[in-house]
């Protein structure tokens, strides 16, 4: 990546992020067979809910939508999946809409779904329990393409609050991570910064330096979230924009 683009990333970035998920997905076909599936696998497990929001928005009820995101979840890990994967189509949740898209057309022009033998799972989506988190989601006049999007977006947002939870865990315990983390989303139960500073025995002025740095440390790990879904033509900023518009 030129350290010269805008989408420069920090260089503190950890050594997992230079291989991206979008460059696993572009180089999928040159990899180890037990290294492509272990790195696609978690890409399906990081990003199984747009598909399955996607699909459901396409007015599909919620046993059909479960098999057609399994199935193109082992779609994914068939390498020729992978032939019109190009760096010009740098963003993956572009590349993998288009890809959904196509994958529910063939699937209903189908005479059945093909049944696939419980072994090719990739993830048990009864177990994330897909229709109780769609069924939490606001009624709205969104498109299935809009709903992907947003998804998309707040997927970031998860996986990136879910490691500044971890950081701040394993550096203060819980308990404390806990009450910081309420205090960034706004969540505290109506209490204060000040209140936290004393509750996490502080002061007012050390809360705020802390939740600055927090602050700052959220930003940092979703642009790295969002980094890690591009090719290195693509700006990060600009993604990060278009995402947060989706909300």
């Amino acid at each position: 990546m030129s350290h010269s683009s805008s989408s420069q990333l920090p260089s503190d970035l950890p050594r997992r992020f230079e291989s991206t998920r979008w460059s696993i997905v572009a180089d999928a076909r040159r990899g180890t067979p037990a290294r492509s599936r272990a790195a696609l696998e978690e890409l399906c497990r990081a990003y199984w809910y747009p598909i399955y929001s996607f699909v459901r928005r396409k007015g599909l009820p919620p046993e059909s939508a479960r098999d057609i995101t399994q199935s193109f979840f082992v779609r994914v890990l068939e390498r020729d999946f992978f032939d019109a994967a190009t760096p010009e189509r740098g963003r993956l949740r572009s590349f993998l809409l288009k890809s959904v898209q196509n994958h529910l057309i063939s699937h209903q022009r189908a005479a059945a779904a093909q049944k696939r033998a419980p072994q090719a799972m990739l993830i048990s989506l009864d177990q994330l329990e897909p229709e109780r988190r769609f069924q939490l989601e606001p009624a709205d006049p969104q498109t299935a393409e809009r709903s992907f999007e947003r998804q998309w977006a707040l997927t970031l947002i998860e996986r990136a609050m879910d490691r500044l939870r971890t950081e701040l865990t394993d550096k203060l315990g819980p308990q404390s991570a806990a009450r910081l983390i309420q205090l960034l989303t706004g969540e505290a139960e109506g209490m204060s910064l000040a209140a936290v500073a004393e509750e996490l025995q502080t002061s007012d002025a050390a809360m705020k330096v802390r939740m600055h740095r927090i602050r700052g440390r959220y930003r940092q790990l979703l642009r790295m979230e969002v980094a890690d879904t591009v090719s290195e033509n693509v700006d990060v900023d600009e993604e990060l924009k278009n995402l947060l518009d989706a909300l």
